[in-house]
């Protein structure tokens, strides 16, 4: 990592040069529509402009910090029912840092939503467990749980497909 890298963000442009595809790859994964995640991104860097930043020890704290808003803002913007029912079109996510297959990607969207959320973070962000309890305000059990539950049901969506054998 470069220096200015290992610099914490000072302004909101900061913030946005630095994590803004991050953010949008996790909320477009957990909004599943292109339009919502946009909704979702802006509103998130709005809530990270006007919050009270804490005091940062280190990047990877503030990276937390930054997918948590995010996350609660996603979980937001679906309890107060913001999202329209509507027929689901193809969305093309942002492929570029992604490390997991992008052919079981339309497999993991099929997950439950805490699912899809723990598998996303552990394989295209690459958090350990224990970044992830943080991140989702879980105990790492949970965490380890809801991983074990997610690979067993790509699993068996997998076994079925012509995929199972290409990965």
């Amino acid at each position: 990592m470069d220096k200015q890298e290992e610099m914490l963000c000072e302004t909101i442009d900061d913030f946005i040069d630095r994590y803004g595809n991050m953010v949008y790859r996790v909320v477009l994964q957990h909004m599943q529509h292109e339009a919502d995640a946009q909704d979702v991104l802006q509103d998130s860097f709005v809530k990270i402009m006007n919050a009270k930043r804490p005091e940062f020890e280190n990047v990877y704290k503030e990276k937390a910090w930054v997918l948590r808003i995010a996350i609660n803002t996603c979980k937001d913007h679906w309890k107060h029912e913001r999202i329209r029912k509507t027929v689901e079109l193809k969305d093309q996510y942002a492929q570029e840092e992604t490390y997991t297959p992008l052919v079981v990607l339309p497999y993991v969207k099929k997950l439950p939503q805490k699912y899809r959320d723990v598998v996303y973070l552990f394989y295209y962000e690459e958090y350990s467990v224990k970044e992830i309890a943080s991140i989702l305000g879980k105990k790492e059990a949970t965490i380890l749980t809801w991983l074990r539950r997610a690979r067993k049901c790509l699993k068996e969506m997998l076994e079925g497909s012509d995929i199972y054998e290409e990965i």
